[in-house]
């Protein structure tokens, strides 16, 4: 009996066959961030105030914090397109090969072999493109607690604290997400039997 394939919308396909969409995404937000840091140092030239040249750069440092919050939502989302780009063709793969095994010679990869769930610990030693996004992000998001909180005044102790929590929580809230994101999607593909069935 043939499994049904399941349709992958053509706006999945094409995100998740782009492998240059995520590292663009990357590159766009260090650009914003290296835009930002030269305002900053403009403000700066021209203001003889310490504490509105610090308020400027806690605000460039949140707005950089905030994209990149909103880049690794992407990249995530990304990652799991392309996950469901490649069962899909796998579906498909095994379909072909189930009906003529002479075929199976001509594929590429083997549609025999699952492909791996995205469920892994996230951590920046895995050097992906969600990983280092999340660790900019969190750098930011810190710098921006760690510059308002010079801006007013606060005791050293309390600035790095602070700020080391605020880099600290940002990091936990990415990694929580993304991890929510990616077994909310392997469950919806567990669900799907043209997905799973070999």
């Amino acid at each position: 009996m043939a499994a049904r394939v399941r349709h992958v919308r053509p706006r999945d396909a094409v995100a998740g066959a782009q492998r240059g969409d995520g590292e663009r995404r990357l590159q766009l937000l260090f650009t914003v961030a290296s835009a930002a840091a030269v305002a900053v140092g403009l403000v700066a030239d021209g203001s003889a105030s310490s504490s509105a040249t610090l308020w400027t750069a806690a605000g460039a440092a949140a707005i950089v914090g905030l994209l990149g919050l909103l880049t690794v939502g992407r990249l995530a989302r990304r990652n799991t397109a392309s996950t469901k780009l490649i069962r899909s063709l796998d579906a498909i793969r095994r379909e072909a090969t189930d009906r003529n095994e002479d075929l199976r010679a001509l594929f590429v990869y083997d549609p025999g072999v699952e492909v791996p769930p995205r469920t892994q610990a996230w951590a920046p030693t895995k050097g992906g493109l969600v990983d280092v996004a999340g660790c900019a992000t969190a750098t930011f998001c810190g710098a921006a607690a760690l510059l308002a909180l010079l801006a007013l005044d606060a005791g050293l102790y309390t600035v790095v604290t602070l700020a080391a929590a605020t880099a600290l929580a940002s990091w936990l809230l990415q990694v929580a997400f993304v991890r929510r994101l990616y077994r909310r999607s392997e469950s919806r593909g567990a669900a799907d039997p043209a997905l799973t069935e070999p």
